[in-house]
């Protein structure tokens, strides 16, 4: 798939990617939620240090990636005990 050179801006500054067509939405709707954060970050926190504000960003996007995976994984071996479970179910009942 061939790529194409886009632009986003973040806090003001110009970023050029390279993306496939697929990409492109799902990149820009990144770069949307990332400057929402940055911005919400900057009014609630009256942050203007952009270094500090992107690691503040980065940290609480982090946090919220890793509650989230965590939550999936839980869900993922609570339905494999289950399976297991019944697996095992039908398998004494083949006996």
């Amino acid at each position: 798939m061939q790529k194409h050179q886009i632009t986003l801006q973040l806090l003001g500054r110009n970023f050029p990617i390279n993306v496939t067509p697929e990409e492109e939405p799902r990149i820009r709707l990144v770069a949307q939620l990332i400057q929402e954060k940055l911005d919400s970050y900057r009014r609630r926190f009256n942050i203007t240090d952009d270094v500090y504000l992107t690691l503040m960003t980065c940290m609480d996007i982090t946090a919220e990636y890793l509650k989230i995976t965590d939550h999936q994984e839980a869900q993922e071996q609570a339905l494999e005990t289950r399976l297991q479970a019944l697996n095992d179910t039908l398998h004494d009942a083949a006996v």
